[in-house]
């Protein structure tokens, strides 16, 4: 039997430990089509998820999320997520008032307000859950129909559309205080909507600190109050 003979360099410097990381954190960005694999680790987590809305707060208490400083912002984020769902299906259902009392309760309002609202509220429902996977969960993951981005820099995409999405909001918000001279109800709209966009805009703050937390850790740096990848966030 013979063992292998070991150099004086290789004696002086031995070899780092190897330990697993991530496919989100190893690659800076990869593109995916088709990926079977991380569509059926979405959906797997659709059941986490739900768990999670029915429990809000359970992580995070609402006053320390209004604070700039998280033990944790894969929770803190987690837990906006769950706001933006909840304020996303109250304007909907809002806006699915209007319409029913703009059109009298006709049969052509009550089609169109019903058409919006399970539009609207599927649409809230996809945008948070995605948002939690793609951010909490896998620390950078953003999908459009088939095909799929995928590493940490993604997290600076999502921190993007975050801010779009106050834009967006904010934009609504004005439109909806120059109806209100006509129709009240739209100043109560546009009260809720301006929540709304402060609940955008504390996810992109969050986004961007687990961006900053995930490219340290890429590079082997030390980050404090990150949450492992894969960990669901609720049991950190």
């Amino acid at each position: 039997l013979k063992l292998p003979v070991l150099t004086r360099q290789q004696l002086a410097c031995p070899a780092p430990l190897q330990t697993s990381t991530p496919r989100s954190e190893m690659a800076g960005c990869t593109f995916k089509c088709l990926d079977m694999d991380l569509v059926n680790e979405y959906c797997g987590t659709c059941s986490e998820y739900m768990k999670y809305v029915f429990r809000p707060f359970s992580d995070v208490k609402p006053s320390q999320l209004l604070k700039c400083s998280q033990s944790s912002w894969d929770q803190a984020f987690k837990e906006w997520t769950i706001l933006e769902l909840y304020f996303g299906v109250l304007v909907a259902l809002f806006v699915m008032a209007l319409y029913l009392i703009e059109g009298d309760f006709d049969s052509v309002a009550v089609a169109v307000a019903m058409e919006y609202g399970v539009v609207a509220i599927f649409q809230a429902y996809l945008a948070a859950h995605l948002a939690w996977f793609g951010g909490a969960r896998k620390h950078g993951c953003c999908c459009c129909i088939f095909c799929c981005f995928e590493g940490y820099f993604v997290l600076l995409l999502w921190t993007l559309l975050l801010i779009l999405g106050v834009v967006n909001q904010g934009y609504a918000a004005m439109a909806e205080v120059k109806l209100g001279a006509d129709y009240p109800l739209f100043f109560v709209l546009c009260g809720i909507r301006l929540v709304y966009v402060v609940i955008l805009s504390y996810q992109a703050v969050c986004v961007f600190r687990i961006y900053q937390e995930t490219e340290k850790r890429s590079r082997g740096q030390p980050t404090v109050g990150a949450t492992v990848v894969g960990q669901p966030v609720g049991q950190a």
